[in-house]
């Protein structure tokens, strides 16, 4: 993504978008110093499968042949995720509703799954936790801070 100005705001509605597809009742996004810092959003949906973390943040090709891709959804499978992990620390906390624990996945800049840490959590749902926006580049993580407030202001929308 090289438009910073709607960067964040293109990464909250992705990431809503993937919570609402997960039958969330409830999202809550939690903005760390407006972004400048990074941000979390929570669901209380049905969680992530085991079966999907390793490709999790990978996009799938041909999306722009995809119907939905064109005309109801502002990204596709992973994208979010793909951009983050490319621009970003991600860390994602899930538990699916059919496993008795929840896990602690941690990306890398690839969007390779690089850790996956089982840890006790009661009720299904996810929470993508997002830092260090841009810290691979000064220049980039300059431009987009010092903007902080109109990117913040455009996720609002």
């Amino acid at each position: 993504m090289e438009n910073l100005d709607t960067q964040l705001r293109i990464w909250i509605t992705q990431l809503l978008e993937n919570a609402l597809e997960s039958k969330a009742s409830s999202i809550e996004v939690r903005f760390h110093k407006m972004g400048a810092d990074g941000f979390d959003v929570i669901d209380n949906g049905s969680g992530i499968p085991e079966s999907e973390f390793a490709s999790l943040a990978k996009t799938l090709p041909n999306r722009e042949k995809n119907e939905l891709y064109k005309t109801r959804s502002l990204g596709y499978m992973g994208e979010a995720l793909h951009s983050l992990c490319r621009s970003s620390h991600l860390t994602i906390f899930t538990k699916h509703a059919s496993c008795a624990h929840g896990y602690k996945l941690i990306f890398d800049s690839e969007a390779e799954l690089h850790s996956k840490i089982k840890y006790h959590k009661l009720t299904p749902g996810t929470t993508v936790e997002v830092r260090k926006i841009h810290e691979i580049s000064a220049k980039t993580q300059y431009a987009y801070k010092r903007n902080i407030k109109e990117h913040y202001e455009a996720a609002m929308l």
